[in-house]
């Protein structure tokens, strides 16, 4: 049966499928064939078994990955699977991490991105350094 990747999350190992019967498979990472990691909207191939808890998605193969940019404003948290707006974290205007407003989990981490808290220190000192020469031109 073939199906698209509704949502997988690498950290859990799992995720579902939805199948073209409209029925929603869940996929362990032990059932994906290749060494590519699923991601939403891939289009898969796989087969179904019946387990204790439902239907699973067993000998999956990734069949065509899905290349259209992400238009959605909303990421996916990889800790709660919930689409969210990271809310970003700083202090004395140097930017921190972001995280998710769910679960707290962090989105992204920005210390080790020193060149960028550089970048935002130097602007900041040219922008005040030509307010300075503007207002003193004017003044005088």
């Amino acid at each position: 049966m073939k199906g698209v990747i509704k949502w997988f999350s690498k950290e859990r190992g799992y995720g579902f499928i939805l199948g073209e019967d409209n029925k929603n498979y869940f996929v362990h990472i032990k059932d994906i064939e290749g060494l590519d990691i699923p991601k939403e909207k891939d289009i898969v191939e796989f087969e179904i078994t019946e387990t204790e808890k439902g239907a699973q998605a067993i000998n999956v193969k990734i069949i065509e990955k899905n290349t259209e940019k992400n238009t959605d404003p909303l990421v996916v948290c990889e800790n709660c699977n919930k689409k969210m707006v990271p809310r970003v974290i700083s202090v004395d205007g140097v930017l921190i991490k972001s995280v998710c407003p769910y679960c707290g989990s962090t989105y992204k981490d920005f210390r080790g991105e020193k060149d960028l808290t550089i970048l935002i220190i130097f602007g900041s000192i040219l922008f005040l350094l030509f307010s300075l020469i503007f207002i003193v031109a004017i003044t005088s």
